[in-house]
């Protein structure tokens, strides 16, 4: 699993309108809505509708620094859950660069206001953001930087939280860092200690609180904790989060795969075939599920590992045992050409080729037939069916 946890997009954006003491630019309940579309949006894998929405928002008030923080936080999440994304796209990485510059830019000025929530503001928003920077260093091996960013991101969050106490979204980032530093590998985890010695369990319980009493940040918190349960190996937490998680978003395509995923590794193979049957129906109204979605959904949380040989070989079990149901009998393409290319990611090639034939035999579930006549003509192993995942995820489809 990827140990590189992504910090999932607060979208706390605010009109930001002033008094003789200012509102918190989290408590503006006019942008519950707009943060609400678009974080649906983004976990119906939606990222362009979900993009919209924020730059809408960036387009009404450009000197709002949260509209940047939010727009941000949406790239990192895309980038993490389509695997390879900022490597193949040097634009989105370098929006995602200059959407923190900005961010920090204009929080900055809010740090000489001497309304004390103005200036909590400032120090919310300059703390998220070089955490959020923090973390892609962090991947890019980069350590001294993310080192750096992680140092000046904590002084900002502790004094946020100082000057306003109500502002228990801050909480979330506080419980990010606090659980990412314990596990940090050593060579970061060192000079690290220096500034802020982590706290797993601590860090555990500031998340949870934020995703109870945060304003914007609770179904973002609730995401985030789903990874650490997913990482610390508890499936009965995991499980019963991400029921919640559906029934908040029961339009999320991710979600169900989620679920399915989950509940494959717990052994209730049952139960994940009646979500694989669900997302596979949802494709006859959005046919992007079977298209430009798939690769959030088959490399979301599991980063470089996807389709990785321990990925295949889980996948090649789950598909023969779906094989046998009753149900599959209208998906048997599907299902086939999946077995097929799992078969030629381990590189199983004569295996691989009789599923690609069955794929064939079978009625068409678009476009099992077209990548199944493809595979056939050339291997589907790792490299080629993660380009073709890609090519897909920047399709229309």
């Amino acid at each position: 699993m990827n140990t590189s946890y992504r910090l999932i997009p607060l979208l706390l954006l605010s009109a930001g309108a002033g008094s003789a003491r200012a509102q918190s630019l989290t408590a503006d309940p006019a942008t519950a809505e707009i943060a609400n579309r678009a974080t649906t949006a983004l976990y119906d894998l939606d990222y362009d509708r979900a993009r919209a929405e924020i730059r809408r928002l960036i387009a009404d008030q450009p000197s709002n620094p949260l509209g940047y923080l939010g727009e941000a936080e949406l790239l990192w999440w895309q980038a993490d859950a389509e695997y390879g994304l900022f490597k193949d796209s040097k634009t989105l990485e370098a929006l995602f660069e200059e959407d923190i510059a900005r961010a920090v830019k204009l929080a900055d000025g809010l740090l000489d206001s001497p309304d004390p929530i103005r200036k909590a503001d400032g120090h919310f928003v300059a703390g998220m953001g070089l955490g959020l920077h923090g973390q892609a260093e962090v991947l890019r091996g980069r350590w001294m930087k993310a080192y750096s960013d992680g140092k000046k991101a904590i002084k900002h969050l502790k004094k946020c939280i100082k000057l306003d106490p109500g502002n228990q979204d801050v909480l979330l980032g506080l419980g990010i860092f606090d659980y990412q530093t314990a596990r940090l590998p050593v060579l970061l985890k060192v000079p690290m200690f220096f500034v802020h010695r982590g706290d797993a369990k601590r860090g555990i319980a500031y998340i949870r609180q934020a995703m109870e009493r945060g304003r914007f940040s609770r179904e973002q918190a609730g995401t985030f904790l789903l990874s650490i349960y997913l990482k610390e190996g508890d499936m009965e937490s995991a499980l019963s989060l991400l029921k919640g998680l559906r029934r908040q978003f029961p339009g999320s395509s991710y979600f169900v795969f989620r679920e399915a995923a989950l509940l494959a590794e717990s052994g209730d193979l049952k139960g994940s075939f009646r979500d694989a049957m669900e997302l596979f129906e949802r494709a006859s109204a959005d046919p992007a599920v079977l298209g430009r979605k798939q690769l959030s959904l088959f490399c979301a949380l599991v980063g470089p590992q996807c389709l990785d040989e321990t990925y295949a070989s889980a996948l090649v079990r789950w598909l023969d045992r779906a094989l046998e149901e009753p149900e599959a009998a209208h998906y048997r393409a599907l299902l086939y050409l999946y077995r097929g290319i799992a078969r030629d990611v381990l590189g199983q090639r004569v295996d691989a080729v009789r599923d690609y034939s069955l794929s064939i035999g079978a009625p068409d579930v678009p476009p099992a037939h077209e990548y199944a006549r493809r595979c056939l003509g050339s291997a589907c192993d790792r490299e080629e069916t993660l380009r073709i995942l890609k090519d897909l995820a920047r399709s229309k489809n």
